[in-house]
């Protein structure tokens, strides 16, 4: 079994929203897609897919797509190649069109006593759910930013004072994705 290295980035949000993991080879589809939620902060509340090799692989909602194929038996270890290969696309939430570049950076022996996946690192605060995918993510942070501004009242009711955009918390992800269960 191998590790791969795999770094995440949101497309189309300035400054750049982004994860940098390490998995099994082993990991199905299914189980990237419950990784990738956790890592990135999502609530695992709508549609989503895979594009690679210009096929869709679908999770929970199979019957979506005409062109889904096995998502269960489709491994990291399948479709991986070469390193800094950008090879696969993750979509999540079809009508906020929320776009992730997933990237194999490199693939290494598992270190032993190492729990798996593990986030080592990040930069940013995911967009929350519903907000609009990247146009509406960057007008809620305008009226976040200005007090003067129209929505800011009803930005700050709907999505609380706490946000934050700027953090993130690679502990407090190794904790949630702790519970995830990943069989090899």
């Amino acid at each position: 079994m191998d590790i791969y290295q795999l770094k995440i980035t949101l497309m189309d949000v300035r400054p750049l929203i982004w994860r940098r993991i390490q998995v099994q080879d082993t990991v199905n589809l299914p189980q990237l897609h419950k990784v990738i939620q956790i890592v990135m902060g999502w609530e695992n509340s709508h549609l989503h897919r895979f594009t690679v090799d210009r096929r869709r692989h679908l999770g929970r909602f199979e019957a979506f797509d005409n062109q889904h194929h096995l998502a269960s038996k489709v491994t990291l270890r399948l479709l991986l190649g070469e390193q800094d290969t950008k090879f696969l696309y993750y979509e999540y939430d079809f009508g906020d069109g929320w776009i992730h570049e997933v990237c194999n950076e490199k693939a290494m022996p598992p270190e032993p006593g190492k729990l798996y996946p593990f986030c080592i690192g990040g930069e940013r605060n995911c967009p929350p759910e519903d907000c609009g995918g990247s146009h509406g993510y960057q007008e809620m942070l305008k009226a976040l930013r200005d007090e003067r501004d129209p929505d800011h009242a009803s930005t700050v009711e709907w999505i609380g004072q706490d946000f934050d955009p700027e953090a993130f918390d690679a502990d407090a992800v190794n904790r949630r994705l702790r519970r995830v269960k990943i069989r090899s």
